[in-house]
């Protein structure tokens, strides 16, 4: 079983999300483009590193390749620490 967070599934996660934003994107008449966005917007969170850090396994003897300084640039400055 994939987790979006430790109390939700991931897939009961990416249906509600999908389901609210079906319901916005109803406005101007983009239901289905706002299902799909919804379902796939967290998608990411199927890999196994992400589950692993989810279910609280520590992944230090197997690193991911996104080292923490690369990480840290890409959220604060938008790019990518190729180092």
């Amino acid at each position: 079983m994939l987790l979006a967070d430790p109390e939700q599934t991931l897939a009961a996660h990416l249906i509600g999300v999908a389901n609210k934003a079906a319901d916005f994107a109803q406005m101007f008449s983009a239901e289905e483009h706002g299902m799909l966005a919804g379902l796939l917007h967290d998608l990411g969170k199927a890999e196994p590193e992400f589950q692993k850090r989810i279910l609280g396994i520590d992944a230090t003897s197997n690193p991911t390749p996104i080292t923490a300084r690369r990480w840290h640039s890409v959220t604060i400055t938008g790019q990518w620490d190729s180092r």
